[in-house]
């Protein structure tokens, strides 16, 4: 006659040992939770975190006027990653108020007065080289970083020249078939070659006795 009472006794505390269970697990996840929040809404910084950088517009060399657009946004979003970059609506006013018609030629003039108006540290300059849609597409394009400090006006400088076909396998695996997205593969392995700034490091001050 106690044998029922029994299995309800071990049913209690099987139940009892689940809920508590769900309860200790719950705890645990709101524990994590609320210490990877913090982390999660923390911001990381940028490699060129502190230096600020004005781009540009670049020469077309290429004869297609409307291609410009599509290249400046590439360079935009791929130097964002790194740097600072100046807005495009104060870099064009400071262009105007220096009545500049072609950006690829830059005096050191005409440069130190660019950087400091946009409170700039550098300046990217480029030439669209190469624009081909058909039959395979190709995009050219040349870089340049110019500092404002005195001593070392060229910063870095390079070329990058890609077809379609070029990273083409077996089967025609890698091949891209859109000018698009050849743009932002070319503006992006130059991108990778910029030399990150060198951070200064702060003497540490002494105490006076």
């Amino acid at each position: 006659m106690q044998r029922p009472y029994i299995v309800f006794i071990y049913l209690g505390l099987f139940v009892c040992l689940q809920v508590l269970a769900v309860i200790l697990l719950a705890g645990e996840s709101m524990a994590i939770e609320a210490i990877d929040l913090p982390i999660f809404l923390m911001r990381a910084k940028k490699p060129g975190y502190g230096t600020k950088v004005a781009v540009l517009p670049f020469e077309n060399l290429s004869g297609r006027f409307l291609v410009i657009d599509d290249v400046m946004k590439a360079v935009y979003q791929n130097l964002d990653e790194i740097y600072t970059l100046s807005s495009w609506e104060r870099v064009d006013r400071v262009i105007l108020r220096q009545r500049l018609r072609h950006t690829g030629y830059l005096t050191s003039k005409q440069a130190s007065a660019i950087g400091k108006n946009l409170r700039a540290k550098a300046i990217i300059l480029g030439a669209i080289c190469e624009y081909q849609e058909t039959p395979d597409p190709g995009f050219g394009l040349i870089m340049k970083m110019i500092s404002m400090e005195e001593g070392t006006p060229i910063l870095w400088m390079g070329c990058a020249f890609s077809y379609g076909r070029h990273k083409e396998t077996w089967f025609g695996i890698n091949y891209i078939g859109q000018v698009d997205c050849l743009i932002n593969e070319v503006v992006k392995d130059l991108v990778k070659e910029i030399p990150l700034p060198r951070q200064r490091r702060r003497s540490p001050r002494r105490r006076r006795s």
